[in-house]
């Protein structure tokens, strides 16, 4: 996966991941797993490239992108 920091303001930040949907559903919360999963093998086996995206707000403008950092509570956004 890949994640990248995008300041927001003085405030906060946004964090966006993307990669192999089970890498990027390890890190969301409040997902239907099977869901997600069986519809990312029916494009795959369709030939399409299939990537997973994620959100999460940080709260505070100094956040850096470490492995704690990533672990979890993403919001799914496709």
């Amino acid at each position: 996966f890949m994640a990248t920091l995008h300041r927001t303001g003085s405030s906060g930040g946004l964090v966006l991941l993307k990669g192999a949907p089970e890498a990027v559903l390890d890190r969301c919360l409040g997902v239907d797993r099977t869901l997600v999963e069986l519809r990312a093998a029916e494009l795959a086996k369709n030939g399409m490239r299939v990537l997973g995206v994620a959100a999460k707000t940080v709260p505070t403008a100094d956040a850096c992108l470490d492995s704690e950092g990533v672990a979890d509570g993403f919001a799914l956004l496709g």
